[in-house]
């Protein structure tokens, strides 16, 4: 049954979508203009302009357990980060990766740029989002040449050709950094019912990291590729993707091959130790969320 339905100020094509505790939505576009919209009634409560400047690909919208709101992705030049006055956010000479935090009525909180450390030349973008059940905020940062994945006063210096090209990063509610961890997946990123972080589509292809630490708790692999992650009840884990061909979705040492002489969606179930309970394939490719929410 159709909620509400309303037409949108923000430029077509590519939005990152965050939905609240409460059910709000926010859009997140290509030009960094943002919109913070009521659950009920689907009116634009807050609203931000980028100011048409930057070249920007978004890379996530999220909210966290206040209902603030955080978005990030990468951005060429300067972005206006402030819904009431113009705050311009550089990028410097090269694409810098970033994060903004607002607080659940709309106003600036604090933006963090990832970048190479100073003097150095290199691109960094943020690929994915999550928030944490204490306000915490985990990103996928991918980066060229070095990083310095410490937007604070600190360096936590990267090296792509000896550190690789991927990191899982932590900051604390307050935006300091907490830890990072290489990934080879740009995402996407999900916190799981007890607060620990979901990593999907790298090598594993799901790994689940300790929010404290970011150490590996456990991890599977199959052939198919993720795109969504969702949570059930009981613990349930719910990936959405496609596939081609002949592929095995059971990480386990039993075989459920599903085959496609073209391409596929498939939404697969597994349970909290990411043993294969069910699959299910179709015409339609997912790029969307799951929800949890059923016991099934």
């Amino acid at each position: 049954v159709l909620h509400w339905s309303k037409t949108s100020a923000l430029t077509p094509g590519g939005w990152r979508i965050g939905i609240g505790p409460t059910g709000r939505v926010a859009a997140y576009d290509f030009a960094g203009d943002l919109e913070v919209r009521d659950a009920s009634s689907g009116d634009v409560i807050a609203a931000v302009s980028g100011g048409g400047e930057a070249s920007v690909t978004p890379g996530g919208a999220a909210f966290g357990p206040g209902e603030e709101v955080f978005v990030a992705g990468s951005f060429g030049g300067r972005i206006n980060v402030s819904p009431t006055t113009v705050s311009w956010l550089y990028s410097g000479s090269d694409p810098a990766g970033y994060l903004v935090k607002y607080s659940s009525t709309g106003e600036f909180v604090h933006s963090r740029l990832f970048v190479p450390p100073s003097g150095f030349p290199g691109s960094a973008a943020v690929e994915a989002l999550a928030v944490g059940l204490d306000g915490s905020v985990y990103v996928v940062v991918s980066y060229s040449n070095l990083i310095d994945l410490d937007p604070g006063p600190a360096e936590v210096r990267k090296n792509f050709a000896n550190d690789g090209p991927r990191f899982v990063v932590k900051l604390n509610p307050q935006g300091n950094y907490a830890w990072s961890r290489p990934t080879a997946s740009s995402g996407p990123l999900a916190t799981g019912p007890d607060g620990d972080i979901w990593v999907l589509g790298g090598s594993p292809m799901i790994e689940k990291l300790s929010a404290a630490t970011g150490e590996r708790i456990t991890s599977a692999d199959w052939g198919g590729g993720g795109n969504s992650i969702g949570f059930g009840t009981q613990g349930q884990v719910f990936i959405g993707g496609g596939f081609s061909g002949t592929v095995d979705f059971d990480p386990g040492p039993l075989v459920q091959n599903r085959t496609t002489t073209g391409n596929e969606a498939y939404v697969l179930s597994l349970d909290g130790n990411l043993a294969f309970r069910w699959v299910r394939t179709g015409t339609t490719r997912i790029f969307g969320a799951l929800a949890g929410g059923s016991p099934n």
